[in-house]
């Protein structure tokens, strides 16, 4: 009542023992209105600024005075203050406000102050034209990091775990910047070295090979301390010396693939094909009855760059000739079925490797 009336008179009276008459003393008290303190701060991450805002009031003069305390062993007397905080946590900030009629109020409010995730990633060496992959490092107090961007100067990915390919030997900038989840950021940059890759090349000889026939196989690669090599032949065989011998126990066409690896771990592969010809063989007889099987007495092996394939009866005439390697004697002569019997046959066949391979023998024609 008192204070709402806006003063209040206090009255002292004393008296002695003796019973002289007392006396007495007055003094009035006049009441003034304190400022109400009060504050706004935003939630900012460790490290930024936190922006307080004094909202404090007076209905008596005005605000005067401020005093921050930011619960850090920091303070402030300016009214409107910005302050980084350099961990992450809750602080309790005090304001104390003074206006001009020398009344104060004080206010204590929590600033919540959010981590900032700790950006790293791994590797910082790789290989020139090698695919790379980027493995995320990173690290961060609590909470979760939400968002990565790599940033490889001629592209950007937006994963976690990205991969890359330089095309050129040297040193290369990557920066990876993380975000978490409350919005806090990180970057770092890092000097990744992009060692050059080896070239691999071979040579082999004889090309085209027969079946059986030895290939030697010479490795052509360049590059700086290639220790390693790797080979498969395409019959299902490998080899890992630097200069194998190799023979097919099969004809045709097999891909020829070498992998070299350097001291830094690059690798290059190259794949060439080789041809591996069967020697021209005939069968003893063949049966031209329209079954499908063995209807056609024909030159096997191959291929063969050139044929000159002749059949003669018993009395020496010539009931077949050709050149081409992909035709064969069907059992006719002069449009009709030739009787069954003993022919004689010759052949001249160039192999692919230019090897000249003349034979002679007989066939016996079976219906």
């Amino acid at each position: 009542a008192d204070i709402a009336n806006g003063s209040v008179t206090l009255v002292l009276t004393s008296e002695s023992v003796f019973g002289c008459p007392p006396s007495t003393d007055n003094i009035t008290f006049t009441f003034q209105v304190s400022p109400v303190a009060a504050f706004s701060s935003t939630t900012a991450c460790s490290g930024s600024n936190t922006s307080f805002t004094d909202l404090s009031s007076t209905t008596t003069g005005t605000i005067n005075s401020w005093a921050w305390d930011f619960g850090d062993g920091s303070s402030s007397i300016t009214s409107n203050p910005l302050h980084p905080y350099f961990g992450s946590g809750t602080y309790n900030a005090t304001l104390i406000v003074g206006s001009s009629n020398g009344c104060s109020d004080t206010l204590t409010q929590a600033v919540i102050v959010n981590p900032v995730p700790v950006a790293n990633f791994s590797p910082s060496a790789g290989c020139e034209n090698t695919p790379i992959t980027f493995s995320d490092l990173s690290f961060i107090s609590s909470g979760t990091i939400a968002a990565w961007e790599y940033d490889f100067g001629s592209e950007i990915s937006n994963l976690s775990n990205p991969t890359y390919t330089f095309n050129s030997a040297g040193t290369q900038s990557v920066t990876l910047t993380v975000t978490s989840a409350l919005g806090c950021s990180d970057d770092t940059t890092m000097a990744v070295l992009i060692n050059p890759s080896p070239t691999a090349n071979f040579a082999y000889s004889p090309n085209p090979a027969l079946v059986g026939e030895n290939v030697f196989y010479n490795d052509n690669s360049i590059g700086i301390g290639i220790n390693t090599w790797y080979w498969e032949f395409g019959d299902g065989e490998a080899n890992n010396v630097e200069n194998p011998i190799h023979s097919y126990d099969n004809g045709g066409s097999f891909d020829v693939s070498l992998v070299v690896t350097d001291a830094n771990g690059c690798t290059d592969t190259i794949i060439k094909n080789i041809m591996i010809a069967l020697p021209p063989v005939l069968p003893s007889g063949f049966t031209p009855n329209g079954d499908n099987e063995n209807d056609v007495f024909i030159i096997r092996g191959g291929p063969f760059n050139a044929v000159d394939f002749k059949v003669y009866n018993n009395w020496g005439e010539l009931v077949f000739s050709t050149t081409d390697a992909n035709e064969g004697w069907d059992g006719t002569y002069l449009g009709e079925p030739a009787p069954m019997g003993v022919y004689t046959w010759t052949f001249v066949v160039t192999l692919a490797n230019d090897a000249i391979v003349k034979e002679s023998g007989d066939v016996t024609l079976i219906r």
